[in-house]
């Protein structure tokens, strides 16, 4: 261990947010003898990975959160050029222009991420949303099959397919994909949110109903966000329920 290598610790402390870690280090790189001309490969494995890379990564997603697009794109088309063999920067360089509403761009980002990157399914999902969004439903759809011969039980991707389904007038087909879907990612509340709204648009209100409550007792039901989705439903599908009865009347 050398006082340089503490030194180069207290600053990833520093950076990652921990301050009395930081110190902590500083106060121990200032008890250590003076270096001696010999080889440290710690200390240069810890320059090469460069751990303010990760820092950024980091503050580029709560830029996102915050609403900070334009300050997030920033950050992450740096974090690209210094990484240009991580998919990971380019990736959510395209998300966050496809947030600034850019979608042709980011469309173009993603096609050559798929390009560069071809066995990484969360590229191809994200490409086939964009697609979705700009209308082209076929080559959304025909992403979504890459993505999940590439990773089978991602429910998320697959959830996504049956929506394309189901938009195409194949709400069979649509109900099957999406009961996979749950399967494979069973704790993914937006999948089962998926879910409700087929059986919904097909008439199957009871089963509706009964994915609806299961889905409100998983624990990410608790977030604003998803009791909010949860209120919709459950009036979407009383509206349903009361339609059903005044057609039998």
């Amino acid at each position: 261990m050398s006082s340089d290598l503490y030194q180069e610790a207290a600053v990833a402390a520093l950076q990652a947010g921990q301050p009395n870690v930081a110190a902590s280090l500083r106060a121990e790189s200032l008890q250590q003898p003076p270096l001696q001309p010999f080889p440290d490969p710690w200390l240069a494995a810890l320059r090469a990975f460069d751990v303010s890379g990760g820092v950024d990564s980091t503050t580029a997603d709560q830029l996102r959160g915050q609403g900070r697009l334009s300050e997030a794109a920033t950050r992450l088309a740096a974090l690209a050029r210094r990484f240009p063999d991580r998919s990971r920067p380019a990736l959510n360089l395209a998300l966050a222009r496809r947030d600034q509403g850019q979608l042709e761009q980011a469309l173009d980002d993603l096609q050559k991420l798929a390009e560069r990157f071809p066995t990484d399914p969360l590229v191809h999902f994200h490409l086939a949303v964009t697609l979705a969004q700009l209308g082209r439903q076929d080559a959304a759809t025909s992403s979504l099959h890459t993505c999940l011969q590439i990773k089978p039980d991602y429910g998320l991707a697959r959830s996504a397919l049956a929506d394309l389904l189901a938009a195409g007038g194949r709400l069979s087909e649509a109900l099957s994909e999406a009961e996979r879907a749950v399967a494979d990612s069973p704790s993914e509340l937006w999948v089962h949110f998926g879910q409700v709204r087929l059986l919904l648009a097909g008439g199957q209100l009871s089963r509706a109903r009964t994915v609806l409550d299961q889905a409100a007792s998983l624990p990410a039901a608790g977030g604003a966000g998803e009791q909010a989705e949860l209120r919709r439903l459950l009036e979407d599908l009383e509206a349903a329920d009361r339609g059903s009865q005044g057609g039998a009347k």
